[in-house]
């Protein structure tokens, strides 16, 4: 080699961008499941050409539907929320009604909402469990 020539060539290293080598896992409730809509997203998702190996395809097929699933996903995140809601707009209902007791209008919103609350209890129980099942 000459003197002064280098065969060394110079690189460029970002060293600020971290990749996360273990991502978020994806948690799916049977609450989830049970949803409208959940079957369509499962069967839009698994119906679309994948190419590759079945272990490559079952993967891109559910990271595909992780996606798909977040909307949804989204709607149960904020059950206790709803079902917080639920409670106190019944409180108001029922203090509505000890003023007004023959007030059919009344009388129907009190039971709507205390199907909303009977439903939102039975779904963050559901949650509950499963969260107790995965810890355990």
């Amino acid at each position: 080699m000459q003197s002064g020539v280098s065969d060394h060539f110079p690189i460029i290293v970002n060293c600020q961008q971290r990749i996360n080598l273990h991502p978020k896992t994806c948690r799916l409730y049977t609450t989830v499941m049970e949803q409208q809509g959940f079957k369509d997203i499962v069967q839009k998702v698994w119906r679309r050409a994948i190419k590759g190996d079945a272990v490559t395809i079952i993967w891109a097929r559910l990271k595909q539907l992780k996606v798909e699933l977040k909307d949804l996903n989204k709607v149960m995140a904020s059950y206790t929320t709803k079902l917080n809601k639920a409670k106190h707009r019944l409180e108001v209902i029922q203090a509505d009604i000890s003023r007004d007791l023959f007030n059919q209008d009344l009388s129907d919103q009190e039971k709507v909402t205390m199907l909303e609350i009977q439903k939102g209890i039975m779904v963050e129980e559901k949650v509950l469990r499963q969260n107790l099942e995965l810890a355990g």
